[in-house]
């Protein structure tokens, strides 16, 4: 009989940069076995590890599109914390010349949109008709990110004088996307009338459903409001759970 040997102890991480481990229930992303076979064999630069990986998840979020806009990428804040990690201070550009290299690679495909910017399609037999109706004008590309103005390849960007946010505009930006105007005024006056612990736990519903808008949060809060939050909404684990979801349904996508 063959005993298993312990491993030898590992550094420690920081306290901020364990992983806590994967949540029950949370929504999956179905990968083909070529990615693991074929392609990340062939992928040794870490950057375009990175954003292919993080591409493909984005482009396969539920839409009539299997695609993702490079405007859209540039805000979200898990990816460039993972660029700025690798190149500081050049997050951005890192970011864009690294899904370069994906599509370049054949991992990705690139669209480019009358309004200036770029979407990333997934490069399977469905993305790629899903391109050819884009071009032809057959079918509507994803709306751009609230406040995206066309003359760069991020649109309007965070301020560099402007401080990073904290608490439940923090978890958004983490969770959902970059604040806007119209969402942080929207969550100014949810923070005055809900506790905080309540808004922090709806935005992690509406990630798990992957109904990544303030719209859902905010219906998951007035539900708790109107019917009692109970045990069923601490930590979002029954949302988890039993798929509760107060749109009536939790959209699923299996690989195309």
């Amino acid at each position: 009989m063959v005993k298993a040997r312990p491993s030898p102890p590992a550094a420690a991480e920081p306290a901020g940069r364990r992983f806590p481990g994967f949540a029950a229930g949370a929504p999956a992303v179905a990968l083909p076995r070529e990615l693991f076979v074929a392609l990340l064999p062939r992928i040794e630069d870490e950057g375009e590890l990175r954003a292919t990986l993080y591409a493909l998840a984005a482009a396969m979020r539920p839409g009539p599109v299997l695609g993702v806009r490079r405007s859209q990428l540039l805000r979200e804040r898990p990816l460039l914390s993972q660029f700025e990690r690798l190149r500081p201070g050049e997050a951005p550009e890192a970011a864009v010349a690294a899904l370069s290299a994906a599509v370049g690679r054949g991992s990705l495909l690139g669209c480019e949109l009358t309004d200036g910017d770029l979407l990333y399609l997934v490069n399977s037999p469905a993305g790629r008709r899903q391109r050819e109706r884009l071009l032809a004008g057959a079918l509507a590309a994803p709306p751009a990110p609230p406040g995206w103005r066309p003359g760069g390849p991020g649109g309007v960007a965070r301020p560099a004088d402007q401080p990073a946010p904290s608490g439940a505009a923090a978890l958004y930006e983490a969770e959902i996307g970059l604040i806007t105007p119209a969402v942080a005024e929207a969550l100014a006056r949810a923070e005055a009338h809900y506790p905080e612990d309540w808004i922090e736990d709806a935005l992690r519903v509406a990630a798990l459903h992957n109904a990544r808008s303030w719209a859902y949060a905010e219906a998951v809060l007035r539900r708790w409001e109107a019917e009692g939050r109970g045990e069923e909404g601490r930590g979002a684990d029954s949302e988890r759970d039993h798929g509760d979801d107060p749109y009536g349904r939790v959209v699923r996508r299996s690989w195309p």
